[in-house]
């Protein structure tokens, strides 16, 4: 993802976080995702933590072998990708 393409994605993403904070007050919003640095997952916790929203991965064991983005909990559920799926 080009730099261009990563700050897009970063306004999107806090815009619609900024909505659905609003949109959910006073009741707190987690972001939830699968737990690695890539692409918007990335992203998303990345703007979820500037704005002080509980950032939650989920994902499988394999995961170990990428880089695990900074949260506030994960969940690591089953040995494979798509494991944590039937959770």
């Amino acid at each position: 993802m080009d730099d261009a393409s990563k700050e897009a994605a970063r306004r999107s993403i806090s815009e619609h976080l900024n909505e659905t904070v609003a949109k959910h007050a006073p009741r707190p919003v987690w972001m939830v995702s699968g737990a690695t640095t890539g692409g918007v997952p990335g992203i998303s916790y990345l703007v979820a933590g500037e704005k002080g929203i509980v950032r939650v991965g989920v994902t499988a064991d394999e995961a170990r072998q990428y880089d695990i983005a900074e949260q506030d909990r994960i969940l690591v559920i089953g040995q494979k990708f798509g494991d944590e799926s039937n959770w």
